[in-house]
């Protein structure tokens, strides 16, 4: 017996299909902005039961989608496994990119982000990876250890590279690296002329008091950055250090209104389980949700 094909009707299109997943994605941010304000006024945004850090992972590609929209020539993408960064990076440098930016994830065992700055100059590849905690959790340590060895292991796609880690120190809580990445990568673009400068230094491995090329680290690394990158450090302690070893950081405003980086601070700590903790990056996770809600591109 022959049975005839059977037609299903259906009344939408691709674009509405498109509409569709778009307005779900759309309430779905929606709603994450609405507890991430409610845990922020109640004060629970240091010990939420929200997996952050997952939800980042799902929507950086939307993150960075925004973030190149607001900044002509950012130049910034994702990378959720080291192992993919040595063939982005001979293919940004295929295409003339000159200075360009990720934010990569550690790969398939785990999540933890870091911000990649990296920079042609006479045919020499100066990396810079910005780790927003330390190397003493196994997170960031195994990032960094296969962002290294993947470099080093995919020499013909890309010149030798002068690879450098810049250890920020200014993340305590548990999810918020990859927020943090976002921001760095950002300031990392806006700030372009320090940047510049280390990476002159990374490229003639004369870095400061005679450390080693592969970190830096501490008050020789505070010496050389400006406090924009330091306005969401988390304890009060890694801003005391900064300023001890930059004493002018607090001399120049951080943002629009014209807040130093001590008072900007201080309005923003928190008391939580007998500390202070600032909730500057749990307010900087919203701004960046809700821009990707609002820009109709990214959703």
């Amino acid at each position: 017996m022959n049975i005839p094909p059977i037609h299903i009707k259906t009344d939408l299109t691709n674009q509405d299909e498109k509409t569709t997943i778009q307005e779900a994605t759309k309430e779905e941010l929606q709603l994450l902005i609405a507890t991430m304000e409610r845990e922020l006024a109640s004060g629970e945004f240091f010990t939420s039961h929200e997996n952050y850090a997952s939800i980042d992972l799902g929507k950086m590609p939307l993150l960075i989608e925004a973030a190149n929209n607001k900044h002509v020539g950012l130049n910034l993408n994702f990378v959720s496994n080291p192992i993919d960064l040595p063939s982005e990076i001979g293919r940004a440098i295929s295409n003339g990119k000159e200075q360009f930016r990720y934010v990569v994830n550690m790969g398939e065992s785990g999540i933890h982000f870091a911000a990649i700055d990296c920079k042609m100059v006479d045919g020499k590849l100066s990396l810079l990876l910005m780790e927003p905690a330390n190397l003493n959790s196994m997170g960031p340590a195994m990032l960094a250890m296969r962002v290294s060895s993947c470099l080093k292991r995919e020499a013909e796609i890309i010149p030798k590279p002068h690879f450098c880690i810049a250890v920020m120190d200014i993340q305590r809580s548990n999810s918020e690296c990859g927020i943090f990445s976002v921001g760095l990568a950002k300031k990392m673009f806006s700030e372009r002329a320090p940047l510049d400068a280390l990476h002159e230094e990374i490229l003639s491995e004369r870095l400061p008091d005679g450390m080693k090329c592969d970190v830096l680290e501490g008050e020789a690394l505070d010496r050389l950055l400006p406090p924009t990158f330091y306005k969401h450090a988390q304890s009060q302690r890694r801003l005391d250090q900064y300023i001890r070893a930059h004493p002018d950081g607090n001399d120049t405003s951080v943002n629009k209104k014209g807040e130093l980086l001590l008072d900007r601070a201080k309005r923003l700590m928190v008391p939580v389980d007998e500390k202070l903790i600032s909730s500057s990056i749990h307010q900087k996770r919203i701004m960046e949700y809700s821009a990707i809600s609002d820009d109709g591109k990214s959703v």
